[in-house]
């Protein structure tokens, strides 16, 4: 009888809330996929990859090895060492390829 008089009012469902039955149906739209996601997808993968190797390559390669440069000669683990030379060989690589690009 109270409801009655005003209809504006929807009455509470089961839940404890007005229209819990249309809140809890499942989207029918899938969410965009975007360039930015995809760029995120791929950095966390590659981030994961590189912690990977680093582990693998720090594990495996514990013996100590010589390294000479010009007038300098130290000793160091041969995982440092190798880590050394692929940071190395990144960064002529990004040196080269920043060359080549015509800005």
């Amino acid at each position: 009888m109270f409801l009655r008089s005003r209809p504006h009012i929807q009455p509470l469902t089961q839940f404890g809330g007005v229209g819990h039955a249309q809140a809890a149906r499942p989207a029918t739209q899938p969410v965009p996929r975007t360039r930015v996601g995809a760029v995120r997808v791929a950095v966390c993968a590659a981030a994961i990859i590189v912690i990977e190797l680093i582990v693998l390559l720090l594990a495996q390669n514990t013996r100590s090895a010589q390294m000479s440069f010009l007038w300098t000669y130290t000793t160091t683990s041969l995982a440092v060492a190798l880590l050394i030379a692929a940071l190395g060989g990144i960064l002529l690589t990004l040196r080269r390829l920043a060359r080549r690009r015509p800005h």
